[in-house]
C-alpha cells in the first residue's frame, strides 16, 4: 500500500472502484449508469490529485470529456488501473480485521459480522495481525487486548502511529471492567470499549456505525422498542456513571476557566480565540447547566459550537447551519432526538457528518435504536466531558 494513504483511503478508492464496475455494467441499458460514473471519476480525478496518481488523473479527465462512443472503452481502461492499483483486493466487499485467540470467541464474532458485502479476516495473535495490516486495506479491526504474543495496546499505538493505519477504526475487547483500562484504551485511539464476553448485537451495531463514517449510507428508520435494563456490553460503550457534581468540579477545577455565556442557537464565539475556530459543532442539549459544561469543554479544544435546544429550531436552520459534526441529546421538548437524528440524515450536507446521541435513557434497545437510526457514537448521563472530547476528537480525525 501508498504509505501516504490511511487505510481508510483506500477503502474509499475501493469502494469507488466497486461502484464504476457495478456500474458499467448497465452502459447502454440504464439510462442513469453514465451520469453514475461521471460522478463517480469526477471525485476520483481530484482524488488522484491531492495523492499524486498522474495516470489516473489523466484517464479520469479523458473520460469527462469522452463522448458516448469513446465513453465504455476509456471506463473499462479505468477499472484495470484501479484493479492494478488495489492488488487484487475484492472491490465489493468490505474487510473487517479481528484479532482473537480464543478460537470459539473468533468465530462467534466472524459469525456476527459476516455479510454479504463484508469480508472478514481473522487472526489469533498480533504479529499476524500486523502483517495483514501491512500488506492490504482494512476498514476496521475488532481487538483483543490480550493475545499471547503482545499486549493489544502495543499493536493498537503502532497502529495509531503507521500513516495507514491511523485514522482506522479500532474495538477494543477486554476481559478488564475497569474504568482505568477502558481511559487508557480510548486514549490510545481506541474507538470503543467493549468489556467480555461482549453482547454481538452491540459489536453489529458499533462495527456499522463506524464503517458508516468510511462509507455513508442512507440511515434506516426502525420501529421504536420499549426501553430494557442495561446489558453489561452496553457499559461498553458508555463510561462508567459519574454523578453531576464530580462532572461539574471535573471541569471547574481546570485553571482560569469560566463556563461560556451562551444563548442557544448562537456560536459560542466568545468562550474561544479567533484562530482556534477551525470546527464547527452542532449541540441540541436544553439542560442549561449541560449544555453550558460542553460549550466551554469543546471550546477549549478549538470548536465553535452552535448551540440550540429544540430539535425544530435545528431544522429550521438546517440549509444554513452546516457543522462538522453534531451531537443530540435525545430527550428534548417537542421533537425528541431519535427522530431529530432521522430527519437530518435526510437532509444530504447531513449524510455523512458524525452524529453522537447524548441521553439519559441508557436501555440496550435505546442503544441499538439510535445506531440503526444512523448515529456514530452513543454515551450515557451523567459522563465525562473528557471523555466526550476524545470521542468528539475521533470522530472529526476520521473524516
Amino acid at each position: 500500500m501508498n504509505a501516504e494513504l490511511s487505510s481508510g483511503h483506500w477503502v474509499a478508492l475501493v469502494s469507488r472502484l466497486g461502484a464504476i464496475s457495478h456500474a458499467r455494467r448497465g452502459l447502454g441499458r440504464d439510462p442513469g449508469a453514465e451520469a453514475q460514473i461521471r460522478r463517480e471519476v469526477q471525485a476520483l480525478r481530484s482524488f488522484a490529485a491531492t495523492y499524486r496518481f498522474p495516470d489516473i488523473y489523466a484517464l479520469a479527465s479523458r473520460i469527462e470529456q469522452a463522448n458516448t462512443e469513446q465513453f465504455p472503452p476509456r471506463v473499462e481502461e479505468l477499472v484495470q488501473i484501479l484493479r492494478q492499483l488495489v492488488g487484487g483486493v475484492d472491490a465489493t466487499k468490505t474487510a473487517i480485521l479481528i484479532v482473537e485467540d480464543n478460537p470459539t470467541e473468533r468465530g462467534l464474532l466472524a459469525d456476527a459480522l459476516a455479510t454479504p458485502d463484508r469480508e472478514i479476516l481473522v487472526t489469533s495473535t498480533g504479529g499476524e495481525a500486523r502483517k495483514v495490516l501491512e500488506t492490504r486495506p482494512v476498514a476496521l479491526v475488532v481487538l483483543n487486548l490480550s493475545l499471547p504474543d503482545m499486549d493489544g495496546r502495543n499493536l493498537l499505538i503502532l497502529m495509531r502511529n503507521w500513516p495507514a493505519t491511523t485514522g482506522t477504526p479500532v474495538l477494543v475487547m477486554a476481559d478488564s471492567t475497569g474504568s482505568a483500562t477502558r481511559a487508557e484504551c480510548l486514549t490510545l485511539g481506541a474507538d470503543a470499549f467493549l468489556p467480555k464476553p461482549v453482547d454481538l448485537d452491540i459489536v453489529r451495531s458499533l462495527v456499522t456505525a463506524q464503517l458508516r463514517l468510511a462509507t455513508p449510507t442512507p440511515a434506516k428508520s426502525p420501529s421504536s422498542a420499549p426501553a430494557v435494563d442495561p446489558s453489561p456490553a452496553e457499559r461498553a460503550i458508555t463510561p462508567e456513571p459519574m454523578t453531576l457534581p464530580e462532572i461539574v468540579a471535573e471541569e471547574l477545577a481546570l485553571p482560569e476557566i469560566q463556563l461560556a455565556e451562551t444563548q442557544p442557537g448562537m456560536p459560542a464565539a466568545a468562550a474561544m480565540s479567533a484562530g482556534l475556530q477551525s470546527k464547527t459543532i452542532l449541540l441540541v442539549e436544553n439542560d442549561q447547566l449541560t449544555a453550558e459544561i460542553l460549550i466551554h469543554r469543546l471550546a477549549r479544544e478549538g470548536y465553535e459550537v452552535i448551540h440550540h435546544t429544540t430539535g425544530s429550531a435545528v431544522l429550521e436552520r438546517a440549509a444554513e447551519e452546516i457543522p462538522a459534526m453534531a451531537i443530540l441529546e435525545v430527550k428534548v421538548p417537542g421533537m425528541d432526538g431519535f427522530e431529530l437524528l432521522t430527519r437530518l440524515r435526510r437532509i444530504p450536507a447531513y449524510e455523512s457528518i458524525p452524529i453522537m446521541l447524548l441521553t439519559g435513557m441508557g436501555g440496550e434497545r435505546d442503544v441499538l435504536r439510535g445506531f440503526e437510526k444512523g448515529a456514530d457514537d452513543y454515551m450515557v448521563k451523567p459522563f465525562s466531558p473528557r471523555e466526550l472530547i476524545a470521542r468528539v476528537n475521533r470522530l472529526l480525525k476520521r473524516r
